[in-house]
């Protein structure tokens, strides 16, 4: 089998409400996305929602004419296509919906469901709210969580960074919208790269937050050297192929969350090191 040809199609969709977080507390209404299929010449297409843009006729070249079952080492050949000049950006939202749809194409070919390719014992998942809200009012933000806790989540996501009482005071509304689903609500805080290190320990320090969620693994690990009372730290890779076991030695790391496609270096040197 091997990998004949690809359709790309981009479209840009508005929303029915803004999404916002420090870096852009208005929010915007505006996303672009793609619907990415990969071809086989046996008649089996893998399909992926996410970006891919133009990059992706740079990267297919990569794995044109290759056996489509082989994703850990095409994704290998595309993030070395990539290297010198880097691979963020457009080149990784590219690599991520060239990835995904390879692994719809590896389950689809053993005829299996993906969390059975992927090596899951079932097919669910816990999951947890994110409403990208910091443009939304008390009563839209309560709105929001009580909808989602009447699914069943008990866990949320809340934007902050730019007024902490504030800040708190939403966490309140979050964590009294998701209290139908649980009596200890899972409650989270993203800062998108708003604070510096050093305030990010100031202030947990202070209001004795619950997870940290940052994206830069430096900032991290010196911020977990400091962290005198925090429960759980979580680190979330969105940038560089970092070994698990730096990692892990480092930020005394609770769980690491892979951010595609860095989930394919994990992986490697998870099977590597452990």
């Amino acid at each position: 089998m091997k990998i004949t040809g690809f359709r790309n199609e981009v479209y840009l969709m508005r929303l029915d409400r803004p999404l916002g977080d420090a870096n852009l507390p208005e929010g915007f209404d505006l996303l672009p996305g793609s619907i990415l299929f990969i071809d086989t010449d046996e008649g089996i297409t893998g399909v992926s929602l996410g970006f891919g843009g133009g990059s992706v006729a740079t990267l297919f070249k990569a794995i044109e004419g290759e056996d489509p079952r082989e994703v850990v080492g095409l994704w290998m050949r595309m993030n070395d296509l990539v290297h010198k000049a880097g691979n963020r950006g457009e080149a990784c939202w590219a690599l991520s919906a060239i990835d995904v749809a390879l692994w719809d194409l590896k389950a689809k070919i053993a005829g299996e469901p993906l969390w059975r390719t992927l090596g899951a014992r079932e097919g669910r998942v816990k999951a947890y709210a994110s409403g990208i809200d910091y443009c939304l009012t008390d009563e839209e933000l309560f709105a929001f969580y009580r909808r989602m806790a009447e699914q069943g989540i008990d866990g949320g996501k809340l934007k902050v960074g730019l007024d902490l009482q504030a800040d708190l005071r939403r966490l309140g509304i979050m964590q009294d919208a998701l209290s139908i689903a649980s009596d200890r609500p899972m409650l989270m805080i993203d800062i998108n790269e708003y604070w510096s290190p050093k305030q990010a320990v100031r202030y947990i320090r202070q209001h004795a937050c619950g997870p940290i969620h940052t994206k830069e693994v430096l900032h991290e690990a010196r911020m977990s050297r400091a962290r005198p009372k925090i429960r759980t730290f979580t680190v979330r890779l969105a940038y560089g192929t970092i070994p698990l076991a730096v990692i892990a030695r480092s930020t005394r790391t609770d769980t690491a969350k892979p951010t595609m496609p860095r989930g394919q270096a994990l992986r490697r040197q998870s099977r590597r090191r452990c």
